[in-house]
């Protein structure tokens, strides 16, 4: 009915022509949809600023130092861009001891110190990126952060992100 016995669609193409001509359609279809189209919907997405601090804890003086303001910092072992260190501040590390008496009281550990730091991150507007970002950036969550220099196990204590325009 559709084919006759010569393999012809109708009586005037041919099966085997029909689907590469289908095929061809659909791949000019799916170009124009991928360039034209789904480029428009990456582009519109807004861009966030992502601020948050975190707290490195008991480190000796040199290592304080060894931060400054203006630093990359990066996930390890990702190697992952995670902000610009933007202010620090360091406090003397206290921590709980108990006197002889059994007393538990917090006292200055000498010799060690706490950073805490804001970071700065801009997480784009690539959605993937944006989302592997934001899953790490959880209030509570644990982080090995790197600069050139060094390497640190920190805690997320705030997070805060807003809409760039």
């Amino acid at each position: 009915m559709f084919i006759d016995n010569k393999g012809k669609l109708f009586g005037k193409i041919n099966l085997v022509d029909a689907v590469v001509l289908l095929f061809i359609v659909l791949a000019v279809l799916g170009a124009c949809y991928r360039f034209f189209y789904a480029n428009k919907i990456m582009q519109t997405t807004v861009s966030e600023m992502a601020t948050y601090k975190v707290t490195l804890t008991g480190v000796r003086q040199v290592s304080a130092d060894t931060l400054n303001v203006g630093d990359k910092l990066f996930l390890e072992p990702s190697n992952q861009f995670m902000g610009t260190l933007i202010d620090k501040i360091v406090v003397p590390n206290k921590n709980n001891i108990a006197k002889t008496n059994g007393e538990v009281v917090e006292a200055v550990v000498p010799g060690r110190f706490d950073v805490k730091m804001t970071i700065e991150i801009e997480t784009g507007t690539e959605p993937v990126l944006a989302a592997n970002i934001k899953n790490k950036l959880i209030v509570g969550n644990n982080m090995y952060l790197k600069t050139r220099q060094l390497l640190f196990g920190v805690m997320v204590e705030y997070v805060d992100i807003e809409k760039l325009q």
